[in-house]
């Protein structure tokens, strides 16, 4: 097996990487930090030779950050290119035959997916295949074209492969190992793996995700982080701080707007309680976003200086860079502002910031010339190492397990010498709710109901 340049690949990444080359068809479900991108990168090169070529499909965040520097590091005689900028750019990459790795986001597969290139890739990875989740989107029709033109090899990584539901896995199965699915509709497969418990809430079945991962014997390989390394423990806490006299009355009123509703007799639905979560808990952070009729966004502070000084409190204990996330860009504007007051070196990462920019925010933070990064965690949440950092702290919530554990994974990875600290800022019920379920990984949806109804029998 031709193997990395300047590292050694720990067991379970050899492990990893054979599994996936004596496979056309395969899945890897490794926990997140593991270091599934070397081990799936061994594999192509052991499977491509001097002459084969690959396309990678990747978030993108991660393509330059990540994939590309990989091989730049590991493999350098390795042609690689990221398949950027607009069409015609796009295609001329493509039309580069001494190129044999392609790296692309997956919003950009349509555009190439009629370049004859498309039929000559022999192995097409997919990092994060919880991108792929919905056989309607326009991302996997276009992933479905390519794989069907090309060679047999299609790899699929995730290390949360169902964050959300058991049928997230649906549609990946579709295109690895359709002959495994006990069911041929995503309708019943819904049906065969969850309960529905009311019009719009459904919940896994007991035992669902044993049963998946019988299906997927064979055609899947998984290491959690215990069986991997020892990497030092993970310590998660709750620090409360005091909320402010406004976010106690904003809180209250959207409270009660909701029990209004529901007294007047409508039905809060997954939408509706998705919104009205998000209001509360961008409350407790700092800002709320609100657009007005004529579809102007403006932002409106509230006071949470009990929560900057927590924050405060935390930096000063920190031996090295402090990673603060907040779900919501407004927020994002008070911390910085502390931030410049208290003169402390940062720099920010949200969905705006081009990805020059970020790259050179992440290398500060592992050169450890940041005190802090400010960042929206869905904007580099995937495949990321940013372990000279040893503490996380959530600023605010956000309501998706799967972007949780992903910008949680950051700090928790393979190179990780120190003892990590999570650190979660509550300042309501509502916080410390999701805090719990985020961390126990429970299902989000009811939270603002169930906690409503608490206070309606109260």
């Amino acid at each position: 097996m031709r193997l990395p340049e300047h590292i050694k690949l720990f067991s379970h990444q050899v492990e990893t990487a054979r599994f996936l080359i004596e496979r056309d068809r395969a899945f890897v479900h490794n926990d997140i930090g593991t270091g599934k991108t070397l081990a799936a990168a061994t594999a192509l090169m052991n499977v491509l030779g001097d002459t084969g070529k690959a396309l990678i499909v990747a978030p993108k965040s991660t393509l330059n950050h990540t994939w590309e520097r990989t091989f730049y590091f590991h493999f350098k005689d390795v042609e690689v290119r990221v398949v950027t900028g607009t069409r015609n750019r796009r295609w001329s990459i493509l039309d580069d035959d001494d190129v044999q790795v392609f790296i692309i986001n997956p919003d950009a597969l349509h555009i190439i997916q009629e370049h004859r290139r498309c039929s000559e890739f022999d192995v097409v990875l997919i990092d994060e295949h919880t991108y792929f989740k919905t056989a309607r989107t326009r991302r996997y029709k276009a992933l479905k074209k390519i794989v069907d033109q090309c060679g047999p090899r299609l790899w699929m990584m995730s290390g949360s492969p169902m964050p959300q539901a058991p049928t997230d896995i649906f549609a990946p199965m579709k295109l690895v190992c359709p002959d495994r699915l006990p069911r041929t509709s995503f309708t019943r497969f819904r049906d065969w793996s969850m309960f529905q418990v009311s019009t719009f809430k459904w919940v896994p079945k007991r035992g669902i995700e044993e049963q998946i991962a019988q299906l997927l014997d064979g055609v899947s390989i998984r290491f959690s982080r215990d069986e991997c390394v020892d990497i030092p423990p993970a310590q998660f806490a709750q620090m409360s701080v005091s909320a402010s006299a406004e976010q106690k009355k904003l809180e209250k009123q959207l409270e009660n707007t909701a029990i209004a509703l529901l007294e007047e007799g409508h039905t809060i639905d997954a939408a509706n309680e998705a919104v009205l979560i998000s209001k509360i808990l961008q409350v407790a952070s700092g800002a709320v976003k609100y657009v007005s009729k004529s579809g102007e966004e403006s932002a409106h502070m509230v006071d949470c200086s009990d929560r900057l000084s927590a924050l405060d409190d935390i930096i000063e204990a920190s031996d090295g860079p402090v990673l603060v996330f907040s779900p919501y860009r407004a927020p994002m504007q008070v911390i910085c502002e502390h931030l410049e007051a208290q003169k402390l070196q940062y720099k920010v990462v949200h969905g705006g910031v081009s990805l020059k920019a970020r790259e050179e925010a992440f290398d500060a933070v592992q050169s450890r010339e940041l005190d802090v990064l400010v960042a929206q965690p869905s904007a580099m949440s995937h495949g990321l190492t940013l372990t000279a950092s040893n503490v996380v702290v959530w600023w605010g919530l956000p309501w998706s397990n799967e972007t949780y554990e992903q910008a949680t994974g950051r700090i928790i990875r393979v190179s990780q010498t120190r003892k990590q600290y999570i650190i979660h800022l509550v300042s309501s019920k509502y916080e410390e709710e999701v805090a719990r379920r985020l961390q126990e990984k429970q299902r989000l949806q009811g939270t603002l109901l169930e906690l409503l109804q608490e206070r309606r029998s109260v």
